[in-house]
């Protein structure tokens, strides 16, 4: 299936919803539907930088992109 194949490839699913002009939740059912782990998160160091990168002032979108993310998941 295209958009789990993209998903593979990007590991983004807001980016594979607007590109197959999806909602992202449509995207991460049909990820759930075959069997696609699609949870990522910061681990307990990332988060550390994290912190103290938006201490010094960094925006979550910057700090978001050092470590693959979206501002969202850095929030």
């Amino acid at each position: 299936m295209a958009v789990v194949d993209r998903y593979r490839e990007l590991r983004n699913m807001r980016n594979v919803a607007s590109e197959f002009q999806l909602f992202r939740t449509t995207v991460a059912r049909m990820l759930k539907d075959h069997g696609v782990d699609a949870s990522r998160r910061l681990t307990e160091p990332q988060i550390a930088v994290a912190v103290e990168l938006n201490e010094q002032g960094l925006s979550s979108a910057t700090v978001g992109s050092r470590f693959g993310f979206d501002n969202h998941t850095v929030l």
